[in-house]
């Protein structure tokens, strides 16, 4: 299990469960349920605490069993969620509705339903804000310079094009994280679902 992971890899280093608390800013009160086994910890605690004893997470993982699947299968996963966000440079709404049916196939597994579900999010609020740019937009350069466009170029396009590299390089970033297998994509964002 892995708690007693955890535990084991503490007491090699010769660490109170006071000193991983401080380590890692979880309490000792969290950690002593989870070294005790009484709660499952979510996959952001995971990668907090093998950040914090210095270890990959699979070490974290390697004994513990995802429903039959290895952590490596749900990193795959996840890769793949998150490289299915690229369907939107084709197909409108791509970003969305193709990750959205490699996340439902594959959400039994926890790491898979919780990252998984944060890349989503990440896009359901990315198509938002991109719409109400592409909304608001014509409207702000109608009242700033009495135009809807700058010259040749439509700002709308513009928008829209900086937009899109915004978001292929924030699922570059997320790709590279998933590949050091690293859990904690976008912090600051809630999940919708």
């Amino acid at each position: 299990m892995i708690g007693e992971k955890i535990s084991q890899i503490r007491k090699e280093k010769a660490w109170s469960q006071e000193d991983l608390a401080e380590r890692s800013g979880l309490s000792v009160r969290t950690i002593q349920r989870i070294e005790k086994n009484g709660s499952k910890p979510r996959p952001f605690t995971v990668q907090t605490l093998a950040s914090a004893l210095e270890v990959d997470v699979t070490t974290l993982l390697s004994k513990e069993k995802n429903r039959g699947q290895a952590p490596a299968i749900d990193f795959s996963i996840l890769r793949q969620i998150n490289l299915a966000v690229f369907v939107h440079v084709v197909l409108p709404l791509g970003n969305i509705f193709l990750p959205l049916i490699i996340w439902r196939k594959n959400r039994e597994s926890a790491l898979v339903k919780e990252v998984g579900s944060k890349i989503i999010t990440v896009q359901i609020l990315w198509t938002l804000t991109t719409l109400l740019l592409l909304i608001l937009t014509p409207l702000v350069s109608l009242l700033i310079s009495g135009e809807v466009q700058v010259g040749q170029f439509p700002t709308v396009l513009l928008v829209y094009l900086l937009s899109v590299v915004l978001n292929v390089l924030m699922t570059i970033q997320s790709a590279q994280r998933l590949l050091k297998q690293q859990v904690n994509l976008y912090p600051a964002i809630p999940t919708l679902f």
